[in-house]
């Protein structure tokens, strides 16, 4: 989870305009915060939250989950690279992420995923709100939302026993 933070943290620092040694040390930064949050998340101890996971077959479960997530990002940058939009794809791949949290909440039993997915689609519709607006923010918004959302779940996540 740390390591798709950073790589969100990655599509918010690439949105910021200026000079590129300043997106080279957002990069840098982006990088130390990811392993400060892995670190912190590694040495958490256990939580007592019970898991209740509601599936049979978690392991199958995932996998479909995650093949259906990668499908429609797939088909998401095919088309807004088509119609000549790419700046709409990470909003699209945030909707999809957030999506994807939903059943996982439900095949894991972790509720906190339900917050987590909850989060991400916002900050995806934000994107394509702000797209629509004609605000040059987008990347920016949607990255950092997503990543600082991923962190946050890879801190509390050990709490789930």
């Amino acid at each position: 989870m740390t390591v798709f933070g950073l790589a969100w943290a990655l599509v918010g620092v690439s949105g910021l305009t200026g000079s590129v040694p300043g997106r080279v040390v957002g990069y840098v930064l982006a990088a130390i915060v990811a392993m400060v949050v892995a670190v912190a998340a590694l040495r958490s101890p256990p939580g007592g939250t019970p898991r209740q996971a509601l599936s049979r077959n978690p392991g199958r479960d995932f996998v479909l989950v995650n093949l259906a997530q990668t499908v429609l990002i797939l088909v998401a940058v095919v088309v807004f690279v088509r119609v000549d939009r790419p700046v709409l794809i990470a909003p699209a791949a945030c909707v999809v992420v957030g999506l994807h949290f939903l059943p996982l909440a439900r095949i894991f039993g972790i509720p906190l995923y339900v917050s987590t997915g909850a989060i991400l689609l916002v900050a995806g519709v934000l994107g394509f709100a702000l797209f629509a607006a004609g605000a040059s923010a987008v990347l920016v918004t949607v990255g950092f939302a997503a990543a600082v959302t991923l962190w946050g779940t890879s801190l509390l996540l050990p709490r789930y026993g």
